[in-house]
């Protein structure tokens, strides 16, 4: 149940990629309704905004790609929407790095006790898990960016999206692993 707690919040990056490059402005605005609908029912059940710092990241990317793709249906925004979506993904992963808030650290403190919120390793790990993801993102940006040119098939482009975000999500499970019984031998 937890596993399909964490999915819900990549619901909305689940179903654009699910569109065709044809049809992203669709994509674009089914992104942006269901990151609303999140957001609205995460505010009223007293979830502060710090964190729903990716949420609101989300909300801008779905916005300004809704209005991009519907105002000129012939950019070859649908082309570019992958890495577009994960390089904005890693914008904001290096960004809340930058501004000392890493992403990964409000939403660790929604499954953490209070009393570890405070202790120094807890927050160098959200660094250092953050970080983990900011780099996933622009790994994963780089590859489809360059596939884009080269009119990679879509298999290929879906295999860098997978492949890239299944290291991501192993990575970050060996990563909590090792900080819980690092936690655990400090006390």
């Amino acid at each position: 149940m937890s596993r399909l707690k964490g999915l819900r919040g990549f619901l909305s990056w689940i179903v654009f990629a699910l569109f065709p490059n044809s049809m992203v402005a669709w994509a674009a605005l089914a992104g942006l309704v269901i990151t609303l609908a999140l957001f609205v029912q995460d505010r009223r059940r007293g979830i502060p905004l710090d964190a729903l710092v990716l949420d609101v990241a989300t909300l801008f990317f779905f916005a300004a790609l809704s209005v991009a793709a519907f105002a000129d249906p012939h950019a070859p925004l649908g082309a570019w929407s992958s890495a577009l979506s994960f390089g904005w993904l890693g914008i904001v992963a290096w960004g809340s790095i930058a501004i000392g808030h890493p992403f990964t650290l409000a939403l660790a403190r929604r499954r953490v006790p209070r009393d570890i919120w405070e202790q120094p390793a807890f927050r160098r790990s959200q660094v250092a898990l953050t970080r983990l993801w900011a780099t996933v993102f622009t790994l994963i940006t780089l590859a489809l960016a360059v596939c884009v040119p080269t009119h990679q098939a879509t298999m290929v482009t879906l295999a860098i999206r997978i492949a890239g975000l299944a290291i991501g999500a192993y990575l970050t499970s060996r990563h909590i692993k090792a900080s819980r019984q690092r936690m655990a031998a400090a006390t």
